[in-house]
């Protein structure tokens, strides 16, 4: 029985693990050097499919451009992947920034001057939070207790007596189920 030099043993498994290493993985680590650092920022790897990378676009143009150039950067790509992948598809369809979504959801938060008029301003309290229940009724009862607790104090909607926001009521005089059923 030989023994192998921890060095060895160490290289071995470095080397399996690279070659197990995930196409996904790869193309995310390269995908800058093989397009660039002008296209980069206008585009995100979404997962590969059958041998298929997905590719969201900041814009049509850009998914245009990029599928206009797609066999040359598959064939970059690929000298970076241990199975080539066949294609590559641009797609605006699943585009989404971290600054796009915190600036549409202060465009949301402004349309209707900060807070929308169904939305109850959070209740201070200084009650302990309930314990977690053990089955479904006890989780149902809880939310019934908890929702009763807090609609005990909502004025009532003048057409269906139901317990409404007032920021509804002072919009449309009434909840904003009655005011849909008027449309």
């Amino acid at each position: 029985m030989s023994f192998k030099s921890i060095d060895r043993i160490l290289a071995n498994v470095l080397q399996q693990s690279s070659l197990q290493q995930q196409p996904f993985q790869l193309a995310l680590q390269y995908w800058s050097q093989v397009v660039g650092s002008a296209i980069t920022p206008h585009t995100q790897l979404l997962s590969i499919q059958k041998n298929v990378l997905w590719v969201a676009t900041s814009s049509a143009a850009w998914a245009q451009t990029l599928t206009m150039e797609r066999s040359r950067i598959l064939t970059k790509l690929n000298v970076y992947l241990p199975s080539p992948l066949t294609d590559i598809r641009f797609s605006t369809a699943q585009w989404q920034r971290p600054e796009t979504i915190a600036k549409n959801r202060a465009t949301a938060d402004n349309f209707f001057g900060g807070v929308h008029p169904s939305v109850l301003a959070k209740a201070t309290s200084t009650e302990p939070k309930a314990p977690k229940c053990k089955d479904a009724q006890a989780a149902f009862s809880q939310w019934v207790k908890t929702t009763q607790q807090k609609n005990c104090n909502l004025p009532l909607c003048p057409q269906c007596q139901a317990p409404t926001p007032p920021g509804e009521l002072q919009r449309w005089q009434v909840c904003c189920i009655c005011a849909v059923k008027e449309f």
